[in-house]
């Protein structure tokens, strides 16, 4: 069984509340669930990007009533600023606490997840496509309001 993503773009509307803009991050993509909440976290990365922040209280009309449609299976949510997504510097290394046996045999039958011998940066970790997706949502949204499931 998988775990998909649920990520909501959203937009501080001139009067102060957010609003729902667009679905984001569509894709099954273990590394960047990895990185944006330690969720599937198969090679064990460390800093994670935005981990437990919650449901935040100000979360549009629509992203909340997603949220609650998906009761108990919901989880690790969390959200994350689009200005934090392009100051972060992806071209730093990525720590890990599994050594390249314990990596190697994790991830050799996982599909989907990148694997982490040597050192590698965030940039060769996640898929090139995360940075055109920022880039995109820079210009439509603030923050990424997002849960898993199982």
């Amino acid at each position: 069984m998988g775990c998909d993503i649920h990520a909501y773009l959203e937009k501080k509307s001139k009067t102060g509340s957010y609003e729902y803009v667009t679905d984001v991050f569509n894709e099954r993509d273990y590394n960047l669930f990895a990185f944006l909440a330690g969720v599937r976290n198969y090679s064990d990365i460390y800093p994670i990007v935005a981990s437990n922040r919650g449901i935040p209280v100000d979360v549009s009309d629509y992203t909340h009533s997603c949220y609650l449609s998906w009761g108990s299976d919901a989880h690790s949510a969390s959200w994350i600023g689009i200005d934090e997504l392009l100051k972060f510097d992806y071209t730093r290394d990525i720590h890990h606490n599994l050594t390249p046996t314990e990596v190697a045999k994790t991830l050799n039958s996982m599909v989907g997840v990148k694997k982490i011998y040597n050192p590698i940066t965030y940039k060769d970790f996640l898929e090139y496509t995360i940075f055109e997706d920022i880039m995109k949502m820079s210009v439509k949204g603030d923050r990424v309001v997002f849960w898993f499931d199982n």
